[in-house]
């Protein structure tokens, strides 16, 4: 079972399937989402039926992963130091913060020589506005897009936009997008813009980080 850590209860069940499962995942990763879930509802049921299961409310928590479950029964890890998609410069901001520096980068060349891993572009009249959309913000990703599209040095890579910050912001550079590059190209770049769950175990050669948030 791989990216279990995204998977939620209701997937449990897929491991009486095999007779032995190899369960993958990490929980320092997105989780599934249950928006607008009423937990003491689960709760209640889980006190009437699973009373019998040792820790049943922690064990059967609405917000635990397929992966959080597993790990609670099964102890035992094997941990996979060995990071391969990113260079080491875009995977040492998670590997200090989150894996206290035991992630091994693999990834050590560059696709072009001069190659600049990570970038920051401001954009000063940036404003959040009350739907959560930084029109500024959306405006400048799509000219990076639109410039990246057409230098040399970017020739045939694909490219995703992960918006930190609601769904409306995504919403809106995709509408730009199309409007700009229009959908042949963005099937040809394999362009997607959605938030960071829409990307686990997804890759793209350049990323773009759109914040949302304004220096207020």
């Amino acid at each position: 079972v791989d990216e279990a850590s995204q998977l939620g209860l209701l997937d449990v069940p897929i491991l009486a399937l095999a007779e032995k499962s190899i369960v993958v995942g990490d929980d320092k990763q997105t989780s599934p989402a249950n928006v607008g879930l009423h937990q003491q509802t689960i709760f209640e049921l889980i006190e009437a039926h699973l009373r019998a299961v040792k820790n049943s409310i922690t064990l059967f928590n609405p917000l635990n992963s397929l992966y959080d479950i597993s790990r609670q029964k099964f102890p035992d890890l094997v941990i996979l130091s060995e990071h391969f998609r990113s260079l080491p410069a875009i995977i040492s901001f998670s590997n200090e913060r989150y894996y206290g520096g035991q992630m091994i980068p693999l990834r050590d060349r560059p696709p072009a020589p001069g190659w600049q891993p990570v970038g920051t572009v401001f954009v000063p009249d940036g404003y959040r506005d009350g739907k959560d959309i930084n029109e500024s913000e959306a405006l400048a990703v799509v000219d990076l897009i639109a410039e990246f599209c057409g230098e040399e040095g970017y020739e045939s890579m694909t490219f995703g936009v992960v918006t930190l910050l609601g769904t409306a912001q995504a919403q809106r550079i995709q509408e730009l997008l199309l409007d700009r590059l229009g959908p042949e190209a963005m099937e040809e770049r394999e362009i997607r813009v959605g938030q960071p769950p829409s990307f686990q175990g997804d890759e793209r050669d350049v990323v773009v980080l759109s914040l949302v948030v304004d220096r207020g």
